[in-house]
């Protein structure tokens, strides 16, 4: 009995160890696609020696489980210089992306399956594209930056619609389309400035306003947006275009 028992935590520890390798594969695919040699911080990866890889490499954290499962990759301003491979969908445990303000280019791979995610930050990168519709199942994403890219076209419905989302910066793209009459529960950040934004300002814009107080930040700028602005966000900082800041300056004076 007792060797039986020995012989099962053996082969629970074997399955852990080697769970843990596929999620070090998939990393190279990562390492691999974007010059990982020339990252400003690259210590350890690649190296299989240890049975705790990838915990250890630099960028990588793991949770604190006995899986150890990869759970963030923190790899900012680190000379990445590639495309983002779609196979991180196989990290199912992964929570955060950060690899902003590196050389990333190509189009944003859906991600879908990642639904433990709770901030991806793509910012500062050259990604060009279309934003894919991929955030159905993500219901713990809080943060979303894609600002200062090249992405074109639409911003998915499934993305506006996070209930669970705080920050959303899409600045500094070309993005199209107008905004849809959406209600966010729980935003405090919408960047969308300087983009190729049109139509009116949805109705549902009052519904930023938040909950019991607190500040928020919205910013349209540089778009070619048009209409109004609720009275309701004249004790708040907007940064609207000229042509609607000019109506909610009227507005303003007429609500005293």
């Amino acid at each position: 009995m007792r060797m039986l028992l020995y012989v099962l935590c053996f082969l629970h520890a074997v399955i852990i160890v080697a769970g843990r390798h596929d999620e070090a594969y998939v990393l190279m695919n990562l390492f691999n696609a974007t010059n990982g040699p020339l990252w400003k911080s690259n210590a350890g990866w690649g190296d299989f020696s240890l049975s705790s890889a990838p915990c250890f490499w630099a960028g990588i954290r793991c949770d604190d489980s006995s899986t150890q499962y990869v759970i963030r990759i923190a790899m900012s301003d680190n000379n990445l210089t590639g495309t983002l491979p779609s196979s991180l969908n196989a990290l199912l445990h992964l929570q955060r992306i950060l690899v902003d303000q590196n050389q990333l280019y190509g189009s944003i791979p859906s991600l879908s399956q990642l639904t433990l995610l709770r901030e991806l930050n793509l910012e500062d990168n050259l990604f060009s594209g279309t934003i894919p519709d991929m955030f159905a199942d993500m219901t713990f994403l809080y943060e979303v930056s894609f600002a200062n890219n090249d992405l074109i076209g639409e911003v998915p419905l499934s993305l506006y619609s996070l209930e669970s989302l705080v920050i959303l910066n899409l600045r500094d793209n070309l993005i199209s389309g107008t905004i849809p009459n959406f209600i966010f529960t729980s935003i405090r950040v919408l960047g969308l400035e300087r983009n190729r934004l049109f139509g009116s300002l949805p109705p549902s814009l009052s519904d930023f306003l938040p909950q019991g107080g607190g500040g928020f930040d919205i910013n349209l700028s540089g778009n070619l947006l048009e209409g109004t602005i609720p009275p309701d966000f004249f004790t708040y900082i907007i940064l609207v275009d000229d042509r609607i800041k000019r109506t909610a300056l009227r507005l303003n004076l007429s609500s005293n």
